[in-house]
C-alpha cells in the first residue's frame, strides 16, 4: 500500500473479535515476558532444562550437568528462585533445587520442538 494510503478498519471484524477473546490481559502479558526475560539467559535455560530432566539437584551436580561454573549456576538458581521458577531444599549440609513452576518442563519442551 502506498504511504498515506488508508483503509476503513477493521477489514475482517470476525477475526478482530477473535483476536480480542483470545488476548491476554495487560497484567498476564507483563508476567509472561517477564518469565522469558527470566528464562532469556543460556545459563538459566540449560539450569531449567537439567532440574527438568534430573529432578532435585544441588549446584555442583547442576553445574556438571551443564557443564558450566558452579559460580555461574549458583547465580542463575537464585535468579530462577527469586522469580519462583526453582525451589530448594536443605538436606544436612547440601541444598538441593527442583522445578517449583509446574509449566516449566511443557514450556522447555515446546520451545525445543521444531516447528512443522
Amino acid at each position: 500500500m502506498a504511504r498515506g494510503a488508508s483503509h476503513e478498519h477493521p477489514l475482517d471484524p470476525k477475526r478482530v473479535a477473535a483476536a480480542r477473546r483470545q488476548l491476554i490481559a495487560p497484567d498476564e502479558a507483563g508476567d509472561l515476558a517477564e518469565l522469558f526475560r527470566v528464562l532469556g539467559d543460556p545459563v538459566r535455560a540449560r539450569v531449567i532444562s537439567a532440574l527438568s530432566g534430573g529432578g532435585e539437584l544441588c549446584v555442583g551436580d547442576v553445574a556438571l550437568a551443564i557443564d558450566a561454573s558452579e559460580n555461574s549456576v549458583s547465580y542463575a538458581l537464585g535468579v530462577l528462585r527469586r522469580a519462583r521458577l526453582v525451589e530448594r531444599q536443605r538436606r544436612g549440609r547440601a541444598i538441593y533445587y527442583s522445578i517449583a513452576d509446574p509449566r516449566l518442563p511443557d514450556l522447555v519442551e515446546l520451545a525445543r520442538a521444531t516447528p512443522t
